[in-house]
């Protein structure tokens, strides 16, 4: 679940449509697809280090151009993007015949893996854009926004309605315990959050933060373990394990963005955040 939901969801109250573009929900839409343009980036950029220097020019040729692309969707504004994906082209990989060593195969098939991953992400994305103009998400956008607007609304109501309902019945659900547990562990002034004294004591008190099925945390739980886990360089005491392909646990508001974002920025020989490949 969200850290903190209402703050969230007011967010996404739009009051004017002067500004399709600024709209927290189509920012979000871009925020979210960053995502996995970043997945795909490094899984490109994965090829392009494995095939330097071998007979793989074009595939080399293919993840240099793949990474100047979604380097400029990544940076550039939102509404580029809907020309940008109609006109991107992939040009053909097309080696002329060869007898390649086992060794040369091997590298190839490692190498096609990646290309492949990479690939499926851009594509699924692109697919999307397909024939999609600026207006025509603008329309759509100005469409929903009643709507939207409406179901943000009815959902906060229904929210302080169901807190009231569970109050007057002394009864408190596992969410309510982290958003309590929460609130005794992070101050919160705007955007800004700091921990408490109570969190700051726990990261004195514990040696090793050890968090299992982390491919699972939502929001609310990473913001408990950044409150209790120390942070100074070099004497990070967080240590995190998981499987992406695992996660299941959708239903319960499961971000395995987070696990996502954590195997892209860590690297293999880091001097605190390292990653580890089981």
């Amino acid at each position: 679940s969200s850290a903190y939901p209402y703050d969230t969801l007011e967010k996404f109250v739009v009051n004017d449509l002067d500004n399709v573009w600024e709209m927290p929900f189509v920012k979000y839409t871009k925020d979210y697809e960053d995502e996995y343009l970043k997945e795909s980036l490094s899984l490109y950029k994965k090829v392009a280090e494995l095939a330097d220097g071998s007979f793989l020019v074009k595939h080399v040729e293919e993840a240099k151009d793949a990474i100047s692309f979604i380097e400029g969707l990544i940076d550039g504004n939102y509404q580029k993007r809907f020309i940008a994906f109609n006109e991107y082209k992939r040009a053909k990989l097309q080696y002329g015949k060869r007898n390649n060593t086992l060794e040369e195969e091997e590298l190839k098939t490692l190498v096609d893996e990646q290309l492949k991953k990479a690939r499926n992400i851009f594509d699924k994305l692109q697919k999307k854009y397909k024939d999609v103009t600026e207006a025509d998400f603008e329309e759509s956008v100005k469409e929903g926004f009643t709507v939207t607007n409406s179901l943000v609304r009815f959902v906060i109501f229904y929210m302080h309605t169901f807190e009231d309902m569970k109050r007057d019945k002394g009864i408190i659900s596992f969410s309510d315990m982290e958003h309590m547990a929460l609130e005794i562990l992070v101050n919160k002034e705007g955007d800004k959050l700091t921990p408490t004294q109570t969190a700051l004591r726990y990261r004195e008190f514990f040696n090793e933060v050890m968090i299992d099925e982390y491919q699972d945390s939502n929001d609310v739980q990473e913001t408990i373990l950044n409150a209790v886990s120390k942070d100074e360089e070099l004497t990070g005491d967080r240590f995190m394990v998981g499987d992406i392909k695992q996660s299941i646990y959708g239903f319960r508001l499961a971000k395995p963005e987070i696990f996502k974002e954590k195997c892209i920025e860590y690297s293999k020989e880091g001097k605190r955040d390292e990653r580890i490949n089981l």
